[in-house]
């Protein structure tokens, strides 16, 4: 009776967290493979606006209206996609449409300054597009109140361009209902 007890004890303990460890990393994927799908549909939205708008220029592309809404989506509650271009001969990276206009136009090695160690995470997927590639991955992002939390991006290119997009996300945003399951496990197993 004992020996059972302490394998029913030890099953209470280990079970919960293996079935946090691989709920997290099923939410994570689904959370990568979500990202992804929303910067390749946005890549092909404006794919097509700009093949039936060939007036409009790179500068004007924040100030379209119908096009920054195709641009600049929604990814999660927080989560953004954003458009910018490949460096020209003066091997500067800029973005052309973005949640943020402060942005636009600016050299995105800028953002050294901004997110410090962590800016290094963040320009190996932000320009891991080229030759045409897709990019992703995480790193860490200073968000406005100053805190510096982990987010997760997907680069494509805009096909028949120099255009890429970015999608990007918080990963908080996806694991929170996971990590609220994992409290509340403890909290069942410690009573238990």
């Amino acid at each position: 009776l004992a020996g059972a007890s302490l394998l029913y004890l030890w099953q209470l303990e280990t079970v919960p967290d293996q079935l946090v460890r691989e709920s997290t990393n099923i939410v994570n994927r689904l959370t990568e493979e979500g990202v992804a799908g929303t910067a390749a549909s946005t890549a092909m939205q404006c794919k097509l606006y700009l093949a039936s708008h060939p007036e409009l220029i790179r500068e004007d592309f924040n100030q379209d209206m119908g096009f920054k809404t195709l641009a600049v989506q929604k990814v999660g509650t927080k989560g953004y996609t954003a458009l910018y271009e490949l460096p020209g001969a003066d091997g500067i990276w800029r973005t052309w449409a973005h949640i943020n206009a402060k942005i636009i136009g600016v050299d995105m090695n800028t953002l050294k300054k901004t997110l410090g160690e962590n800016f290094s995470a963040f320009w190996k997927v932000y320009s891991g597009v080229k030759g045409g590639k897709t990019s992703q991955g995480y790193y860490t992002w200073r968000d406005t109140d100053g805190k510096f939390r982990d987010k997760f991006m997907v680069c494509v290119p805009i096909a028949g361009t120099r255009f890429e997009i970015a999608a990007t996300s918080y990963v908080d945003e996806f694991t929170k209902p996971v990590e609220l399951m994992q409290s509340r496990t403890k909290a069942l197993t410690d009573r238990a």
